[in-house]
């Protein structure tokens, strides 16, 4: 929402952050609010891009601390996938600005990375896709104990010129992401409560 690349984005031609925000809390008071629908197992997730350029700031985007119970940051490692010489990007390099700012200006909220991706291994450099996620998972966990949560976007999306964000592109990749999943830092944990939950809910 603080980029114009989608028709509610704030910078987007005609739009504004008042606009997102004002919408933003219509939507939470129909879930939440007083006259409501009463949906109080609902979370509502704040998820912008990472900072950068022309996009709006934080603060201007954000409903306000009632209206968000988790912050959500997407970023990508595009590098320049049309120049084969482009330098690649660490998580550090892609997050680290805009998680400073968030943990400062709201010390007390969860943070989830709701996407990233890497294009495939570098052709100039041995800093493949299985090393750029170890590192990055590495540095989030020791650097941010906000972070909660983290969603790989494993797709391809063809329209992009055939960017390949899925870690099926990577031998180095898969074999990293198998070693995270049972990395006991990074696997999490669901209460014997939590899971009747979902499997009351999959029935």
């Amino acid at each position: 929402m603080n980029a114009g690349w989608f028709p509610w984005g704030a910078t987007r031609r005609g739009n504004s952050a008042d606009d997102f925000v004002a919408v933003w809390r219509k939507v939470w008071n129909a879930f939440r609010g007083p006259d409501g629908a009463g949906a109080t197992n609902v979370r509502f997730v704040w998820s912008p891009n990472v900072k950068g350029g022309s996009l709006a700031s934080f603060a201007d985007v954000y409903p306000g601390n009632g209206y968000v119970q988790v912050i959500g940051l997407d970023g990508y490692n595009w590098y320049d996938f049309r120049n084969p010489d482009g330098p690649w990007k660490s998580m550090r390099a892609i997050f680290d600005d805009s998680l400073q700012e968030i943990t400062a200006q709201w010390p007390t909220k969860s943070i989830i990375i709701c996407e990233v991706g890497s294009v495939d291994d570098h052709p100039s450099d041995d800093y493949d896709k299985g090393r750029w996620l170890a590192r990055g998972l590495n540095y989030l966990y020791g650097t941010y104990p906000q972070v909660k949560g983290f969603v790989y976007f494993n797709i391809r999306v063809p329209s992009e010129n055939g960017v390949n964000w899925r870690l099926d592109s990577s031998d180095s990749a898969v074999s990293t992401w198998h070693d995270l999943s049972i990395d006991p830092r990074y696997t999490g944990a669901l209460s014997f409560v939590d899971l009747a939950r979902v499997a009351t809910r999959r029935r």
